[in-house]
């Protein structure tokens, strides 16, 4: 797992999924952004498509945050 951070969040992913980060800080806005994370914080995860139609996962656990392709 690698570590980035976007918009003060602390995120590790898979190596293969750099991709999605850029898609999560620039073809989001900032709401749509704190809702994908507040819904993984307070609910575990939170499921969302990028613009190529790939699925992730985002996870909190622990106080961390872990983005997973599907």
């Amino acid at each position: 797992m690698e570590k980035a951070v976007l918009h003060s969040c602390e995120i590790n992913y898979e190596e293969g999924s750099k991709e999605v980060l850029f898609h999560l800080e620039n073809h989001l806005d900032l709401e749509e952004f704190k809702t994908i994370f507040d819904h993984a914080r307070l609910h575990g995860k939170a499921y969302f498509p990028d613009r190529e139609g790939h699925h992730f996962m985002l996870e909190y656990k622990s106080g961390e945050y872990f983005l997973l392709k599907k």
